[in-house]
């Protein structure tokens, strides 16, 4: 679930960051200031709407219960990230790339995501952490074991007569691996993105 969330944030928000940035159209001022008013909400504030709506449609017990509410919630922030990095970007390599001929998704993928690096992988490990760890709404829009996460299947080893410590010191350890794995892996990235993001300023 946790992948998928970041893929989806990741892929959504940098297009949407691109549109928000670069192209001038009408409304797109009024879609930010919701997408920053999306970072005002806690993620717990919506718990109980978010459950009446999926029960609605069917996708409680299922991946998607988790998918969407983390993925929504993620949006918002990643946009406000990938669009600091975009604004650094000289407006001029993007004109070079229409005078020889590249159309717009060329020039997105030729050179905005690729000096876009540093914030879709700081991004990345943010959205990873947030979720990885998140706990209420698993435990409440999953039900059936072979769907429950990682952290939900340690809080199921609480017993109230008794507690296998041993086991969950284990389960404690596997859920932090992946964690220092991908920081250890992409810490280079982020501290890029810190310097870029000071040099802006």
């Amino acid at each position: 679930d946790t992948g998928v969330t970041v893929a989806l944030t990741v892929f959504i928000s940098l297009f949407a960051a691109y549109a928000l940035t670069r192209m001038k159209w009408k409304g797109r001022k009024l879609v930010m200031t919701l997408f920053t008013m999306g970072l005002m909400i806690p993620i717990h504030a919506a718990l109980l709407p978010l459950f009446i709506s999926m029960s609605k449609i069917h996708v409680l017990d299922t991946p998607l219960a988790l998918i969407i509410p983390y993925t929504a919630f993620g949006i918002p922030m990643a946009i406000m990230i990938i669009s600091g990095f975009i604004d650094s970007i000289p407006h001029e390599l993007e004109e070079s790339a229409c005078i020889d001929g590249a159309s717009i998704y060329r020039t997105v993928f030729s050179i905005i995501i690729p000096m876009l690096t540093p914030a879709i992988v700081t991004v990345a490990i943010f959205i990873f952490i947030q979720y990885w760890n998140e706990l209420l709404f698993a435990q409440v829009f999953i039900s059936s074991e072979n769907f429950k996460t990682l952290t939900a299947g340690i809080q199921g080893m609480y017993g109230q007569y008794q507690t296998d410590w041993g086991s969950i010191g284990a389960a404690l350890v596997i859920a932090t691996l992946p964690t220092l794995i991908i920081y250890t892996c992409m810490s280079g990235q982020v501290q890029k993105s810190f310097i870029a993001g000071a040099v802006k300023g």
